[in-house]
């Protein structure tokens, strides 16, 4: 299985766009892609078509329960990432591509992300156009979550 250093990561991407004070002031969204980082500002808005669109995201599937977090398991992961969406202004239509990697963060913690390409339909194009600014689920710090775009 592929591991990811989610801190070396972080550490690349705030070096490259001339990092601010703070992660609070973090005004952009990056990703990893193979050895390069992806970026995109956060003040770039969703584009106004098409209303389907295929993505790629890195994500980190865990819930919350009772003020724990948990690994979505395998099998849940269809159901997560389309209720996820949903929260986000989309409707999941597709899923192609599901990788499952590790990311090692905060001192060595490994966490269990997923390199996916799916298809979705844009819903509520507000709410849709704030996930695509700001990127959906949890360690966006580390890459994950950046909506991407695939032709």
């Amino acid at each position: 299985m592929k591991i990811l250093d989610g801190e070396a990561l972080h550490r690349k991407a705030w070096d490259i766009w001339a990092g601010k004070a703070s992660v609070d002031e973090r005004d952009f969204l990056f990703a990893p892609d193979g050895d390069a980082l992806v970026f995109r500002s956060r003040s770039e808005p969703l584009p106004a078509t098409p209303e389907v669109w295929r993505m790629r995201s890195l994500l980190a599937p865990v819930m919350r329960c009772e003020h724990r977090e948990r690994v979505v398991k395998p099998r849940e992961f269809r159901g997560w990432l389309a209720s996820l969406l949903e929260r986000h202004g989309w409707v999941l239509r597709s899923i192609e591509k599901i990788e499952p990697m590790e990311m090692t963060i905060r001192r060595g913690w490994r966490l269990t992300v997923v390199d996916t390409v799916f298809t979705a339909q844009v819903v509520d194009r507000e709410n849709a156009d704030q996930s695509y600014r700001s990127g959906i689920g949890r360690y966006k710090a580390f890459g994950c979550g950046m909506l991407i775009p695939q032709g």
